[in-house]
C-alpha cells in the first residue's frame, strides 16, 4: 500500500530574504492577535500624515501589518511567487534592499496620488485612508516580472487574457471590483513603483555591486552566507551595461551606469544594447558564438555539485548552469532534454 508524499510547504525552496519576510508578516499578525490590538491607526498608511516626519515608521508598520488570517496569507502566497523568483535573479541581498526601496517608493507614491485626486478633483476620502498590507509591494514586483519575461498574454485569475504589458492593470482594476474594501490607491502606488523601477528612474536608489560583494564578504555575516537558502549576488551572471533608461528588463544595480539582467526573448530574435552592439547571444554548449559569453557566467558551486550527486557528468552540468543563468531547476530540464535526445538518437541508429 502506497502512502501519500506530503506536499512540500510554498516556503520549503523559498531563498533567505523573501522566507524572513514572510516569517515577519506571520508573527507581525500573531503579536497583534496576542496582545488584543483590534484597530489599525497608530499602525497604518495615512496619505494625510505621510510626509510627515514623526509619521515615517509607518512605512515598515503599514506594510507587514495585514487585517486577518486570509489576507496575510494570500499576500505571502503572491510575495512568495513574485519576490522568491526576483531574488533567485539578483541575489539576497539586492533583493533585501530592493525590498525596502519599494516599500518607501510604494507608500509615498501611494500618498502623492492621494494627494493629487484631493488638488485636483477635491476627492477628500483618499488622503484619510488608513491602509495595511503588502500588496503595494507586491504589485511592484508583478509590474517587474511582466517585463522581466517574454510571456505575450497572461491569465486574469482564469477569467481572461490580457497582453502581459496590461496585466498589472488588470489585476488592479479586477482586485478593486472583486474586493471594494481593499486600498485602490495602495495598489496604485506599487503600479507606479514598479513602473519607475522598469523604466531605471530609481537606479540611483539601488544597492550598487561593490557594496554588495562587500556585504557577502563580510566576517560578521559569514553564517548568513553559509545558509542554503542564500542567494549570492553573483555579478558575473548576467550583469550588462546599459545606459537607455527604458530597457524592458529588471534594470540594475550602479549609477551613473545603469545594469540589467539578460532580457529573456523566445525564438531567434536579437537583442540589442547601448554598450553591445551587434547580433544577441546565447548561453549554450554548441561551441559556435557562446564561449566567451559562456565564461561569464558565475556557476554555484553547491548547485553543481546536486547535479553531479544526480549522477550528472561534471562537465555536462556545468554547461547547463551556464546555459540555464545558474537556475538549477532549469539546467536539470536541461540535462534531463539532453538524455532524451540522446536516448532517441541511440535508438534510430539501431
Amino acid at each position: 500500500m502506497s502512502t501519500a508524499l506530503p506536499r512540500p510547504s510554498p516556503l520549503s525552496n523559498a531563498p533567505l530574504a523573501t522566507t524572513t519576510i514572510v516569517v515577519v508578516m506571520f508573527v507581525a499578525l500573531a503579536s497583534r492577535v496576542a496582545i488584543g490590538a483590534n484597530d489599525f491607526v497608530g499602525v497604518c498608511a495615512v496619505p494625510k500624515i505621510a510626509f510627515h516626519w514623526t509619521a515615517y515608521y509607518r512605512v515598515y508598520t503599514s506594510i507587514f501589518t495585514h487585517g486577518n488570517l486570509p489576507h496575510v496569507i494570500f499576500n505571502a502566497l503572491a510575495f512568495v511567487s513574485t519576490g522568491g523568483n526576483l531574488e533567485r535573479s539578483v541575489g539576497t541581498f539586492h533583493f533585501a534592499w530592493l525590498f525596502v526601496t519599494f516599500a518607501h517608493v510604494a507608500y509615498f507614491a501611494s500618498a502623492a496620488l492621494a494627494w493629487g485626486l484631493y488638488f485636483g478633483l477635491g476627492y477628500t476620502q483618499g488622503i484619510l485612508t488608513c491602509a495595511v498590507g503588502m500588496s503595494g509591494v507586491i504589485f511592484a514586483l508583478i509590474v517587474c516580472e511582466t517585463n522581466y519575461t517574454d510571456v505575450g498574454r497572461r491569465s486574469v485569475f482564469g477569467l481572461f487574457d490580457v497582453a502581459s504589458e496590461w496585466y498589472p492593470l488588470a489585476l488592479l482594476v479586477l482586485i478593486q471590483l472583486m474586493i471594494p474594501g481593499v486600498s485602490f490607491l495602495g495598489h496604485a502606488g506599487g503600479v507606479v513603483c514598479g513602473w519607475m523601477y522598469v523604466k531605471g528612474y530609481l537606479n540611483f536608489l539601488l544597492l550598487r555591486d561593490a557594496h554588495a560583494e562587500r556585504l557577502e564578504a563580510s566576517a560578521i555575516l559569514a553564517p548568513v552566507r553559509a545558509l542554503s537558502s542564500f542567494v549570492s549576488a553573483n555579478a558575473e551572471r548576467g550583469a550588462r551595461s546599459n545606459r537607455d533608461a527604458t530597457a524592458r528588463a529588471f534594470p540594475g544595480f550602479t549609477s551613473p551606469r545603469t545594469w540589467e539582467l539578460p532580457v529573456h526573448r523566445s525564438g531567434t530574435g536579437t537583442e540589442t544594447h547601448g554598450a553591445f552592439t551587434g547580433k544577441g547571444r546565447k548561453l549554450g554548449g554548441d561551441g559556435s558564438t557562446t564561449g566567451e559569453m559562456a565564461a561569464l557566467v558565475k556557476v554555484d558551486q553547491r548547485a553543481l555539485d546536486t547535479l553531479v550527486q544526480m549522477g550528472f557528468p561534471e562537465h555536462a552540468a556545468t554547461r547547463a548552469l551556464q546555459a540555464a543563468d545558474g537556475d538549477k531547476a532549469r539546467a536539470i530540464e536541461i540535462l534531463s532534454d539532453e538524455a532524451v535526445i540522446a536516448v532517441d538518437s541511440s535508438e534510430e541508429a539501431l
